[in-house]
């Protein structure tokens, strides 16, 4: 059996800016350090219509558009702050 694996870059699309701006005023926050690089990732996720992300990177649940399900938790838990 042959399986073929392919990968496809997710770039910005032409509707980024409006997007990033939408999300970025909903946010309610000051982007900085790190959370610049999540807020992009976010964004173009929502460009492409991704709605779920399995990660450890608790900023992820700011976005309220996307599913963040972190891998390490016991099945339908959720991460919580401390």
């Amino acid at each position: 059996m042959v399986f073929f694996l392919t990968i496809t870059h997710l770039t910005e699309t032409d509707r980024h800016a409006v997007i990033a701006g939408e999300v970025f005023d909903k946010l309610g926050t000051v982007l900085a350090g790190n959370l610049i690089h999540d807020a992009h990732t976010a964004v173009i996720m929502r460009e492409y219509g991704i709605r779920r992300i399995y990660t450890r990177d608790a900023d992820f649940y700011r976005f309220d558009f996307l599913e963040v399900i972190d891998p390490l938790l016991p099945a339908g838990k959720r991460w919580s702050p401390s």
